[in-house]
């Protein structure tokens, strides 16, 4: 709307659902004067349907928040963010997992404080990974429905990038400060695969 805060880009992926149907998140980009207000209450989530080419706005997730990552477990009907406080001094904000049959967030981590809010892994059974403080990986497992700690002690600082689960579950990875590549097996051991030339 006119005079209100607008929104920056497309910054995490563009997710598969369940039903062949795409998920994306808008994401402020820039925080610089931001303001809450009006229309504007956070950043949005988006669900665009091939077929007819129709995009449904399905709301702010993360209140007062914008989602710079975004994934999914399309076999689980779940999606999987990281969302940023603007007005916070640094990045700071939580993990949170949102049903699409629901329509709503269904879990959401601020303890301990997620990190990096660059990308999210996801194993073959739908299990999400992330950064958080200390140089570590937390575990979100659907099928608890709860989070925690994972035991192995991470090559880097952040994860930045992943790719879906090979064909024998094998997610590979890629950390940042230092930038080390890295596999994440399916009995959740992680095996290094070498320094990354940079930032990738």
């Amino acid at each position: 709307q006119p005079g209100a805060w607008g929104y920056g880009k497309i910054h995490g992926q563009m997710v598969l659902g369940p039903c062949g149907e795409t998920y994306f998140s808008t994401y402020w980009g820039d925080r610089d004067e931001l303001t809450f207000g009006g229309s504007y209450r956070g950043d949005l989530l988006f669900r665009l349907d091939p077929n007819v080419t129709s995009i449904a706005n399905l709301g702010v997730p993360v209140e007062g928040h914008g989602i710079p990552s975004l994934t999914g477990w399309a076999e689980g009907g779940l999606l999987y963010g990281e969302a940023v406080d603007p007005l916070a001094e640094g990045d700071s904000g939580p993990f949170f997992a949102y049903d699409i049959e629901r329509g709503e967030v269904v879990f959401r981590d601020d303890d301990p404080a997620p990190v990096g809010f660059r990308n999210v892994a996801v194993d073959a059974e739908g299990r999400a990974y992330y950064s958080v403080t200390g140089g570590r990986l937390a575990r979100y497992d659907p099928g608890t429905g709860e989070a925690a700690d994972d035991a192995h002690q991470v090559p880097g600082e952040r994860l930045r990038a992943s790719t879906r689960p090979a064909p024998d579950g094998t997610v590979y990875a890629v950390f940042q400060d230092p930038n080390e590549f890295f596999a994440l097996e399916p009995s959740g051991s992680l095996r290094p695969l070498g320094t990354a030339r940079g930032y990738t």
